[in-house]
């Protein structure tokens, strides 16, 4: 069961000949940041020896997509 599928498949609503290209570009991003962040959590862990301030980090960045795709997700027609 895959949940998110607004996400999915925003990529053809917006173009369907290079949705392709549109789903790869974030998705690269998003795991070049995932093996970034486990080093950002061993880097606070070390530093502050308690989990409390990895989920507020995450928290933070989860929010922050979030409003981010609330203001400027649209399933309009972009391209040809």
């Amino acid at each position: 069961m895959q949940i998110g599928g607004g996400h999915s498949v925003n990529h053809m609503d917006i173009c369907l000949r290079h949705a392709g290209a549109l789903m790869g570009a974030p998705n690269t991003a998003g795991t070049i940041l995932g093996i970034v962040g486990v080093s950002v959590t061993g880097l606070i862990l070390q530093y502050t020896g308690s989990w409390a301030l990895v989920f507020q980090v995450t928290a933070g960045v989860t929010l922050f997509g979030m409003v981010f795709y609330l203001l400027f997700a649209s399933g309009e027609k972009q391209f040809d």
